[in-house]
């Protein structure tokens, strides 16, 4: 999967998507492993987007993944809950700030994507 495909599939979630992703994401905070390796891959993503000089078009794209989220949850006519929706919405965030990172945040990309690609969002990319 690359940006394009992510960012594209991303207005097309569906309730039930956005549900089953929130609930992974709370799962992977549930254990000190997770809460850390997300914080690390976070971290990694920060360091490759400074030391690239990519940081303002990450942020660019950081707004584009939150808003692509918000708007299937408007399209879904209030059928999601707003604590799913946040959640799901600041996670497409930190992988669209993986993807802008480029091939040096390969791994961090990959831990971010892991509660995606249960919903045919691959991290094999």
């Amino acid at each position: 999967m690359d940006a394009g495909d992510f960012f594209g599939r991303l207005d097309q979630l569906s309730a039930a998507d956005i549900s089953r992703i929130a609930i992974l994401l709370r799962d992977g905070e549930r254990t000190v492993e997770g809460r850390v390796g997300h914080v690390r891959a976070r971290a990694e993503v920060d360091r490759v987007l400074r030391a690239t000089r990519r940081s303002r078009p990450a942020r660019r794209s950081t707004h584009e993944a939150g808003l692509a989220v918000m708007e299937a949850a408007r399209r879904l006519g209030g059928r999601v809950g707003r604590d799913d929706l946040t959640l799901v919405a600041r996670s497409a965030e930190d992988v669209a700030r993986a993807f802008e990172a480029g091939p040096p945040a390969r791994a961090a990309r990959l831990h971010l994507l892991l509660p995606w690609s249960a919903h045919g969002y691959s991290s094999a990319a």
